[in-house]
C-alpha cells in the first residue's frame, strides 16, 4: 500500500486520501542566445523550485478508501499552514 506525507516544522502529516494524479512543474531558466556565425546556442541555468499540486479531500470518517493510518479531524490538516494569527478559536456556549 502507497502512503503519502507532508512534512512542516520536523513533523510528519499523512495525507489520509490519496490523489489520482499528481502534477509536477520544474521551471528552467534556461536561455537562448543567437551567436553570429554561430546560430542560436543554449545556456543553461540552474532549475527553478519545483511545484507539486494534486487534488484530493480531508475525510471526516473512516471509510474503505481512506489510505491513512492515523486520520484526523480535516481542521487538523489545514491548521499547521495557517499563518500565526489567522486562526478563529471557538468559544464554549
Amino acid at each position: 500500500m502507497y502512503h503519502m506525507f507532508l512534512i512542516m516544522n520536523n513533523k510528519d502529516y499523512e495525507i489520509p486520501v490519496l490523489p489520482e494524479s499528481l502534477t509536477v512543474k520544474s521551471p528552467g531558466k534556461n536561455e537562448t542566445a543567437t551567436i553570429v556565425k554561430l546560430g542560436d546556442v543554449n545556456i543553461l541555468r540552474k532549475k527553478g523550485l519545483r511545484e507539486i499540486t494534486w487534488e484530493s479531500h480531508f475525510p471526516a470518517h473512516e471509510a474503505p478508501y481512506v489510505t491513512g493510518r492515523n486520520v484526523l479531524a480535516p481542521i487538523e490538516y489545514i491548521r499547521p499552514y495557517k499563518k500565526p494569527g489567522t486562526q478563529k478559536s471557538r468559544s464554549a456556549s
